[in-house]
């Protein structure tokens, strides 16, 4: 019987002559050439799931995980952008080692979580793994635009929360979110039927129409144009934009797949133009419907599942994490914003429980129930006696605003209205 990485090298020349080649075709004619029994199941491959142990004197022990379930391979390779995002984030359990995560964008720039793993490390061989499993793939180290996208839906803030429980729970609780987020966004998909494009790109799109008046276009002629900009400091910057090759000098079209505002001045110079023909196929609820068609089956609880002898106790990592309390949120980029629910130094504000105004507490004197006046405190250096200190008690004059007393009279009286009720 022939194995996955044996198939995946022999499969290369034929894809590269038919790149629409289907599964069945692929095994017969692997089949013919090499003489060889491959059985259906290792050409078009499932759900993978891979498990590594660890073989010493002292027992078997868990080592790494893998897992990608076949609506996932579907989903990505039918309705999401072809580049994947790899990332880890460190367990916060008893044992140590990382969740990795590999996770794409779908039309809606939303991520599509397509593969997870547990390991040892933080993946340190992540270079030399990409150059062996996608030879012909680009790889880079960091996209900013890709930062900004998963800035408010990162891995590690969809996962924080099961990132200490044991790596069955965990396994399993993975996988629930996976077919849940794949339901909940298979329900979005069939209310946009009778839409050709994501509302999002409708609204993206609208908005990026109202600011071309600074730009001057001139048509050229077979889908060509030239488009002129004036900046701010005065300075000419003119385009080169060709509809026909969807394509524009300022390169914004072919990165995104959706018009710069160089070729939108020049589609809407035409009556009555189709903006999905110049559009990604990722961007039209077609695809973005394929890309949640698959769905995962739900599971029975552990206790259900059936019983397996494999001759030994698989058991827990050897490797525990070190001693003190672990970070469950990640470390935020330096080009992030300030969160509306963050807790930390400075990025909140107490709500009073009387008034229900912010900057200060249902104590502080800036409550108008609490009135204007303000608590005694002790004067600096040392405290006065006698007759110096009553004295001086005497001619202290607290002085009342007008408008703050108004103010606390007509509360007065509106609560002496409702005990009156």
């Amino acid at each position: 019987m022939a194995s996955y990485h044996w198939v995946g090298e022999k499969a290369i020349s034929f894809l590269k002559k038919d790149p629409n080649i289907g599964a069945k075709k692929l095994q017969y004619e692997l089949q013919e050439k090499y003489v060889t029994t491959i059985h259906y199941s290792t050409v078009y491959v499932g759900s993978v799931v891979e498990i590594w142990l660890k073989e010493t004197e002292d027992g078997v022990y868990f080592q790494r995980f893998f897992c990608c379930f076949k609506p996932s391979i579907n989903g990505f390779l039918n309705g999401c952008m072809p580049y994947l995002s790899v990332d880890a984030t460190a367990f916060n359990g008893r044992w140590n080692g990382q969740l990795a995560s590999a996770t794409a964008l779908d039309g809606h720039n939303w991520m599509f979580p397509v593969a997870f793993g547990l390991f040892e490390n933080a993946c340190k061989g992540l270079e030399i793994a990409v150059k062996t499993v996608f030879p012909w793939a680009e790889h880079r180290e960091c996209f900013l635009h890709l930062m900004k996208i998963f800035l408010r839906e990162v891995w590690n803030n969809w996962v924080k929360d099961l990132k200490d429980l044991p790596i069955a729970e965990l396994v399993d609780s993975l996988r629930s979110k996976f077919m849940e987020l794949y339901a909940r966004r298979r329900d979005i998909g069939e209310r946009l039927e009778g839409h050709t494009m994501l509302p999002i790109v409708v609204r993206h799109l609208n908005i990026l129409s109202r600011q071309l008046g600074q730009l001057k276009v001139k048509v050229g002629g077979r889908g060509e144009a030239e488009v002129t900009v004036i900046t701010d400091k005065h300075k000419i910057i003119r385009h080169v934009v060709d509809l026909e090759q969807h394509t524009c000098s300022c390169r914004e079209w072919q990165v995104s797949g959706k018009p710069c505002p160089h070729a939108l001045a020049v589609i809407i110079s035409h009556r009555n133009p189709k903006m999905e023909d110049y559009l990604h196929l990722y961007f039209l609820v077609r695809l973005f419907r394929l890309a949640y068609a698959a769905v995962i089956s739900p599971f029975p609880d552990k206790s259900q599942w059936p019983s397996m002898d494999l001759g030994f106790k698989v058991l827990p990592p050897l490797k525990k994490r070190a001693p003190g309390r672990q970070r469950k949120n990640r470390k935020p980029g330096c080009l992030e914003g300030k969160g509306n629910k963050s807790r930390t130094k400075g990025m909140w504000q107490v709500q009073c429980k009387q008034c229900k105004e912010f900057g200060h507490r249902e104590s502080s004197a800036k409550c108008v129930f609490n009135g204007t006046k303000k608590r005694k405190s002790r004067a600096k250096g040392r405290p006065l006696n006698g007759m110096h200190a009553r004295t001086c008690q005497r001619q202290r004059v607290v002085e009342e605003p007008m408008s703050q007393a108004v103010c606390r009279m007509e509360v007065d009286e509106s609560l002496n209205l409702e005990d009156i009720q």
